[in-house]
């Protein structure tokens, strides 16, 4: 069965795109979340890291479309969830060479702050995508 409207290739793009959108915007969300513990950490330091989770992210999220079975999906859904709770709360250990205490506080705020990123850049892509979508059924009228 089917898992959606578009194609493997869309999808994968589509998740590209999402991808570009948000490794600079979670660069500055660790810096800003740096920021609030009061910790150095720049946005350069934090591209690395932003990098990891969202190429992380985005390998795990195309197995599911690529197995077209909804089943693999969901199991695929919850296992990048919870590699990206895992990278969000290390991350700042091992590569910014934070203490524990100051990575998990780090790391938990980034998370929180990445989560509401994506939502809202979820939003954008979704209206640019319907869009498209709608000028695309209108050709066939």
């Amino acid at each position: 069965m089917a898992m959606g409207l578009l194609s493997f290739g869309a999808q994968a793009l589509y998740g590209l795109i999402g991808l570009v959108l948000t490794i600079p915007l979670g660069a500055l969300m660790l810096f800003l979340a740096g920021k609030i513990f009061k910790k150095e950490i720049s946005f350069v330091s934090a591209l690395l890291p932003s990098s990891i989770v969202g190429l992380a992210s985005y390998g795990l999220g195309l197995v599911g479309p690529a197995t077209q079975n909804d089943t693999v999906a969901g199991v695929m859904i919850a296992i990048s969830f919870l590699t990206s709770v895992a990278l969000y709360l290390t991350l700042p250990k091992l590569l910014l060479k934070l203490e524990w205490n100051d990575s998990l506080k780090v790391g938990a705020v980034w998370m929180g702050l990445m989560f509401a990123v994506g939502f809202f850049v979820g939003i954008i892509m979704g209206l640019i995508a319907a869009i498209f979508f709608m000028g695309q059924m209108g050709s066939f009228v």
